[in-house]
């Protein structure tokens, strides 16, 4: 006489323990399959964990129907849980989000007091280095590479939040990307001003004839565009972080050849 198990609780979303509770099902098919479909319904409300939860249900479904091996439609259904368990933890985080939210718009704030009232924005006069142009453009773009830097992370911020996908242990970038994208908005404004940003192997107009590594695209030649062109460009250094490093690298390796292939080498 055979025995059938009684299924299993399906743990509240209000419950403290629920990552606990959820991991600890199991969820081997077929009686996972549906385990799975009960746990995932209590998350209808949240309409991007349901698209990603349905879309790996309809996955371990095509894999049972097709008689795949039963790991194959398991390893569908654990990675359910495991998105549910992140929808959970992204809740429950919202105190940390709104922490970051209101330290990242205390730093844009900030940066925006800097560039106003050193008038460091284009076809203004800038109250420092006024006899240095190139100085006053170096802080112009520090603070816009910050300020890209600051719009990615309110992006990324923005929609791991209505993604339920925030992550606790990443919170260190989201304080540290303006930092990072002022450094790098600096660094891109220094390759333009040594001709490496250029079109034309003359370099940049009064900057001396430095031969370019990397063609981008036409450089205005009037001083007011000139500047607008600068600090876009170092905003979406900022903005484009991994982006921009990978450019570096570029740079580096038309630079120093050889250093490609001694890393490799290693």
């Amino acid at each position: 006489m055979s025995t059938s198990s009684s299924p299993p609780t399906i743990p509240k979303r209000s419950d403290r323990d629920y990552d606990i509770k959820v991991s600890n099902i199991d969820v081997t098919p077929p009686q996972g399959l549906v385990i799975c479909e009960n746990l995932v319904s209590a998350w209808g409300d949240c309409e991007q964990v349901a698209k990603d939860c349905n879309d790996l249900l309809r996955s371990a479904y095509d894999a049972s129907s097709k008689n795949a091996k039963p790991d194959e439609v398991r390893s569908y259904l654990v990675k359910v849980r495991q998105r549910l368990v992140q929808a959970w933890d992204s809740q429950r985080k919202h105190k940390l989000i709104w922490g970051i939210l209101a330290w990242l718009v205390v730093v844009l704030g900030g940066c925006g007091f800097v560039l106003v009232w050193f008038h460091l924005l284009p076809g203004e006069t800038p109250k420092v280095a006024i006899s240095n142009t190139d100085l006053a453009a170096l802080y112009s773009s520090f603070l816009f590479g910050a300020v890209g830097g600051l719009f990615d992370a309110l992006s990324a911020l923005s929609k791991n939040y209505t993604e339920e996908t925030f992550d606790a242990d990443h919170w260190p970038w989201y304080g540290l990307s303006p930092f990072l994208g002022a450094i790098l908005g600096a660094v891109v404004f220094a390759v333009f001003l040594a001709g490496l940003l250029a079109t034309t192997g003359a370099g940049i107009p009064g900057q001396g004839n430095t031969t370019q590594a990397v063609q981008v695209t036409t450089v205005p030649t009037a001083t007011s565009a000139r500047a607008a062109f600068i600090l876009v460009v170092a905003f979406l250094a900022g903005f484009k972080q991994i982006a921009v490093v990978h450019y570096l690298e570029g740079i580096a390796n038309s630079l120093f050849p050889g250093g490609k292939e001694s890393k490799e080498s290693k």
